[in-house]
């Protein structure tokens, strides 16, 4: 069993998916002891990472121009 995973530990690995998929970084972060909330100001959008057992070392995601239209 892994243990959850910091709220830095969530911030940096949100912010290298985002950059890696060449799209904005947050505006805002906030740091809560069982998530972490991204806030983009403009897009008026918030995406919360809850921080729980289930966290992957080694976590990968394809790019978004690799994805299947639908």
């Amino acid at each position: 069993m892994h243990n959850p995973p910091t709220a830095a530990e969530a911030e940096a690995h949100l912010r290298t998916l985002l950059a890696d998929n060449e799209m904005p970084q947050p505006d805002e972060v906030l740091h809560h002891p069982a998530e972490v909330v991204f806030l983009f100001h403009e897009k008026k959008l918030a995406v919360t990472v809850e921080l729980t057992d289930g966290w992957l070392d080694n976590a990968t995601a394809l790019r978004a121009d690799a994805w299947e239209d639908r």
